[in-house]
């Protein structure tokens, strides 16, 4: 019964993040990636209506982008969260947090932490599919600041649990 209720908890609350408010203005320029045609895509039809494979695909695959960043969360969350509980861990970030102290206030200096990397890349004639993948791993990022609060409560219900399903 709790299992129960823990997954209509955290459906629920999917639902009532996607509503968040700096989510809409996005929503019109994802779909418009998303379903750009450019004219060459095979249609079906569904309930009456002309439905684009291309753009179905591209949504799917827009879909797992997102998954898979929230499953990497969760699962993550879970099967660390045995972690967070140890004595060990709890000290090693102590030494952590106190040489990061350190480093900032320029007492200790870390080379290692004072670089800076560039990646450019080269355009080409991209994979839409690819590209529509990436743009959910993206969009689930800077989705993240907006469903903080919703995201957190379901991540810490997750690593309570202490596995990783």
């Amino acid at each position: 019964m709790e299992s129960i209720i823990f997954l209509v908890s955290v459906f629920l609350a999917g639902i009532l993040s996607f509503f968040s408010p700096c989510i809409f203005p996005l929503l019109p320029v994802y779909a418009g990636i998303l379903l750009d045609d450019q004219g060459n895509s095979k249609s079906f039809r569904f309930f009456g209506r002309d439905v684009a494979w291309s753009g179905l695909i591209r949504t799917l695959c827009f879909i797992a982008g997102i998954s898979l960043i929230f499953f990497i969360l969760g699962f993550g969350a879970g099967f660390l969260g045995h972690m967070l509980y140890a004595d060990w861990f709890r000290y090693a970030m102590g030494i952590v947090i106190i040489l990061l102290g350190l480093h900032q206030m320029e007492i200790l200096h870390i080379n290692k932490l004072e670089v800076q990397k560039t990646v450019t890349f080269k355009q080409s004639k991209s994979n839409h599919y690819l590209s529509a993948f990436l743009l959910g791993i993206t969009f689930s990022f800077g989705w993240t600041p907006c469903i903080g609060p919703v995201l957190s409560s379901v991540l810490a219900l997750a690593a309570s649990g202490g596995n990783g399903a």
